[in-house]
C-alpha cells in the first residue's frame, strides 16, 4: 500500500472512531443509561440526521467549484474536537440527564453540520489524491481499518462504561475523541495531491438536477437512507422492546464495528469477480429477508445473530453504493450529485429515527421493519437495473 493510501485510511479510521460518540450505538447507549427516555434518545439522533442532511443539500451549491478540498476536509475534521472539548466539562461535573441531552443535542448539531461537510467532500478528495482505478479496493481497505479501530474504540468503551461512573467514563472517552479528531486533520493535510482537482471544470451544483441518474434514483436513496435510519436505532430498540441490558447494548457497537471489517475485507475480495450493482441487489435482498425477524428472536443470541445478519448486508450495500455512482456519474458532477444522493439519504435516515420514536410507545415497530425492509430491495432493485443500462463505460 502506497504511503498516501496509507494515510488516506488513518484519517477514515480517525473520523469513523468519533462518530460513535455521536449519533452511534455508544451514544445511544450512554443517554439511556443516563436516564434519558428511548423515545427522546431516538428524537435526538433524528434532530442531529436532519441537521447534517440540511448542510448535505446546502453543500450540493457550492462542492463542485472548490479548489481547495483537501484543506476544507481537513478543517471539517479537525473542527470535529470542539463536539467533545464542550461536553467533557459538564460530563465531569455529573449534570442531570435533561441537562446533558439538551448540551449534547446542541453540540451534536454542529457536530452533524462538520460531519455533512466532512460527506461531501469525501466523495470530491479521492479524485485528487489516488488513482481511481484502485478506488474499489481503497474502499474497502480503508472501511476495515476504520472497522479496526472502531473495536478498540468500542471495546474500550464497553469496559469504561460497565465498570465506571458512566459520566466519567465518557469524559475520558472524549478526551480520546479529541486527540483522533486533531490526527485525522493532520493526516489529511499530508496527503499528496496529484493534480486531478485543479484542472476539473466547475460547475454549479443545481446542474445534477437534470441529471437522468439523479431523478431516477432519488427515491431510492430516500429509501435506502430510511432503512439506514431503522437499522441505525436497533440498539434503542432492543433495549426497549427485548429488554437488552446495557451492557449488551454496548457489545452491539462491538458488533458493528467487526462487521464493518468482515465486510469491508469481503467486498474487497467480491468486487474483483461481481460488479458492485450485483453485490448490492444481493445485500439487499438478505436485508428484507432478515429485518423483520428480529423482533421474533427473543433476545439473546439469536437476536444477535439476525443482528449481525442484517448489519453485513447493510455494510454490504454501502461499501457497493459509492463505487457504482462513481461509474455513472463523471468527476465534473460528483460533488452536486454526491451532495443530493446524500440529502435524500439522511432526509430518510430523519425519517426512520422519528419513525421509530413514533413507533416505539405504540407497539409498531414490527410493520416498521417489514415496511423498511422493503423499501431497501426495492432501492436495489432501482440501483442494479439503473447502472447496468447507463455505466460510464458504456458511454
Amino acid at each position: 500500500m502506497e504511503t498516501n493510501e496509507l494515510r488516506f485510511c488513518v484519517r477514515c479510521a480517525c473520523v469513523g472512531s468519533t462518530t460513535l460518540f455521536v449519533t452511534g450505538s455508544i451514544f445511544q447507549t450512554f443517554l439511556v443509561s443516563y436516564g434519558v427516555p428511548a423515545e427522546q434518545v431516538s428524537r435526538m439522533t433524528a434532530v442531529m440526521s436532519s441537521t447534517q442532511m440540511v448542510t448535505i443539500l446546502c453543500m450540493s451549491l457550492v462542492t463542485d467549484s472548490l479548489k481547495r478540498v483537501k484543506r476544507d476536509s481537513a478543517a471539517s475534521i479537525g473542527l470535529m474536537a470542539v463536539y467533545f472539548l464542550a461536553l467533557v466539562p459538564l460530563l465531569l461535573a455529573g449534570v442531570g440527564p435533561e441537562t446533558l441531552a439538551r448540551a449534547m443535542l446542541a453540540a451534536g448539531m454542529l457536530q452533524n453540520v462538520l460531519l455533512g461537510v466532512y460527506s461531501i467532500l469525501e466523495f470530491k478528495l479521492p479524485y485528487w489524491v489516488i488513482d481511481m482505478r484502485n478506488y474499489a479496493r481503497l474502499s474497502a481497505v480503508s472501511g476495515a481499518f476504520a472497522g479496526g479501530a472502531q473495536i478498540c474504540v468500542a471495546g474500550m468503551a464497553t469496559f469504561l462504561l460497565s465498570r465506571f461512573r458512566s459520566g466519567r467514563a465518557m469524559a475520558g472517552l472524549f478526551g480520546g475523541c479529541i486527540l483522533l479528531a486533531l490526527i485525522g486533520a493532520l493526516e489529511t493535510m499530508r496527503l499528496r495531491e496529484n493534480g486531478r482537482g485543479e484542472a476539473a471544470p466547475a460547475h454549479g451544483g443545481l446542474r445534477v438536477l437534470r441529471m437522468p441518474a439523479f431523478r431516477a434514483l432519488l427515491c431510492p436513496n430516500l429509501m435506502r437512507g430510511f432503512n439506514s435510519g431503522v437499522v441505525n436505532m436497533l440498539v434503542v430498540i432492543g433495549m426497549h422492546e427485548l429488554g437488552l441490558t446495557v451492557e449488551q447494548g454496548a457489545s452491539m457497537a462491538i458488533v458493528f464495528t467487526v462487521m464493518s471489517i468482515v465486510v469491508a475485507f469481503l467486498y474487497g475480495r467480491l468486487s474483483k469477480r461481481f460488479a458492485s450493482r450485483r453485490l448490492c441487489l444481493t445485500a439487499s435482498v438478505v436485508v428484507a429477508a432478515a429485518l423483520p425477524g428480529l423482533l421474533l428472536t427473543g433476545g439473546g443470541m439469536a437476536f444477535m445473530a439476525v443482528y449481525v445478519v442484517v448489519l453485513g448486508a447493510v455494510f454490504m450495500v454501502d461499501y457497493s453504493v459509492p463505487v457504482i455512482v462513481t461509474e455513472i456519474v463523471p468527476y465534473d458532477c460528483m460533488g452536486g450529485f454526491s451532495s443530493m444522493r446524500l440529502g435524500a439519504h439522511w432526509a430518510g435516515i430523519s425519517l426512520g429515527a422519528w419513525l421509530v420514536g413514533i413507533c416505539l410507545p405504540r407497539g409498531f415497530i414490527f410493520p416498521l421493519l417489514a415496511v423498511s425492509a422493503a423499501m431497501q430491495l426495492t432501492s436495489g432493485v432501482v440501483y442494479y437495473v439503473f447502472s447496468g443500462k447507463h455505466s460510464l463505460s458504456l458511454m
